[in-house]
C-alpha cells in the first residue's frame, strides 16, 4: 500500500519526467535537492507528527526526532523514484502498464489485426495466476525445462490443458469476455482497414510517458542482446502530456570501462540535445 496521499502522489507524478531525464546523465543532486524541498515545504514532516507541538520552541529531543523523520521521508521518496522506473519491475509487471513490450516488439496493438483473440488467451488473462501457475511451474521443473522458449510452450500447453477440464460456469465467463474481447478486435480491424487509429486519451499518453524510460531500458537491452552486443543512443523529443512544455530525452545502453555513456562521453552532446530541441520546437 501507499504511503502518500492523493494530492502527494499527484505531484510526485509530475517530478517523473524530471527524473527520468537525470537518468542520462545519471546527476541527480539538484533534482533530490529541490524536489525534497518542494514537497516538504507543501507537506512539512513536523505537521505528520501529532504528538510534537506545531506553534512553540522544540526541545532539542522533538528537533532531533523531527530531523529523523525527514530523512526517513527522503528514503521513502527516493524510494518511490526509484521503484517506479526500477526496469526489473516494469519488465515483470508485464500488462500492468500501457506500454507492453511485447505490443511493441510486434509494431503497436494499433497496427495489429491479423489474429483474432482466443479463447483461451482469454482464459489466461483471467486464470493464469490463480488456476493454472502453479502446476505449469512444477512440471517445467520436473521435466527440467530451461530455454525461455520451451517454457512458454509448456506453459501453454498446460493451459489449454487447464481450460479444456474447468468447469461450465467458468467456460461460459471465458466466453462472454472473449466475445467482448473480439469485438473490440473486430472495430479495431476495421479502423485500421481505413487507415484511421483510434485517438490516445490524455491518461494513456500521461501513463506510457512515465514508462517510457523502463521500457526503452527493455527494448534496447533486448535489441543489444540478440544482436552480440549492439550500443544505441536514442533521443526524443515533444509535448510533455504532463506539463504541457516541449521537452527533449535522451537514453543511452551502452558505456566504456569507467562506466561512462556516449552523452557523458562526448562532450557537444549537449550541442546536439539543443539542435533536437530547435526541430522539436518547429515540429509542434
Amino acid at each position: 500500500k501507499t504511503w502518500t496521499t492523493p494530492e502527494e502522489e499527484v505531484f510526485l507524478q509530475s517530478q517523473l519526467p524530471a527524473y527520468i531525464a537525470c537518468q542520462a546523465t545519471k546527476v541527480y543532486h539538484t533534482f533530490w535537492n529541490t524536489m525534497t524541498r518542494e514537497f516538504l515545504s507543501r507537506w512539512p514532516e513536523r505537521a505528520r507528527l501529532t504528538d510534537i507541538p506545531q506553534d512553540v520552541e522544540l526541545s532539542d529531543e522533538q528537533k532531533s526526532r523531527v530531523a529523523q523523520a525527514i530523512l526517513k521521508r527522503q528514503s521513502a521518496l527516493k524510494n518511490w523514484f526509484r521503484w517506479r522506473t526500477n526496469v526489473a519491475r516494469l519488465a515483470r509487471s508485464g500488462g500492468s502498464g500501457v506500454l507492453r513490450l511485447d505490443t511493441t516488439l510486434a509494431g503497436g496493438d494499433e497496427m495489429r489485426g491479423t489474429r483474432a483473440p482466443q479463447e483461451v488467451e482469454v482464459y489466461s488473462q483471467m486464470h493464469y495466476e490463480d488456476r493454472v501457475k502453479a502446476e505449469a511451474d512444477a512440471l517445467i521443473a520436473s521435466e527440467t525445462v530451461t530455454s525461455r522458449g520451451d517454457k512458454l510452450l509448456m506453459r501453454r500447453i498446460v493451459t489449454r490443458d487447464k481450460y479444456a477440464k474447468e468447469p461450465e460456469e467458468i467456460k461460459a465467463e471465458v466466453r462472454r469476455r472473449h466475445q467482448v474481447a473480439l469485438k473490440k478486435w473486430r472495430q479495431s480491424r476495421e479502423l485500421n482497414k481505413a487507415g484511421i487509429v483510434e485517438e490516445v486519451d490524455d491518461e494513456t499518453k500521461t501513463k506510457a510517458f512515465l514508462e517510457l524510460a523502463g521500457h526503452l531500458d527493455c527494448v534496447f537491452r533486448h535489441l543489444s542482446h540478440k544482436t552480440g552486443g549492439l550500443k544505441f543512443t536514442c533521443i526524443a523529443g515533444g509535448r510533455n502530456p504532463i506539463t504541457g512544455e516541449a521537452v527533449v530525452l535522451d537514453f543511452h545502453i551502452g558505456d566504456t570501462a569507467e562506466g561512462v555513456d556516449f552523452s557523458a562521453h562526448y562532450p557537444k552532446f549537449t550541442d546536439v540535445r539543443a539542435a533536437y530541441a530547435t526541430f522539436v520546437n518547429e515540429a509542434l
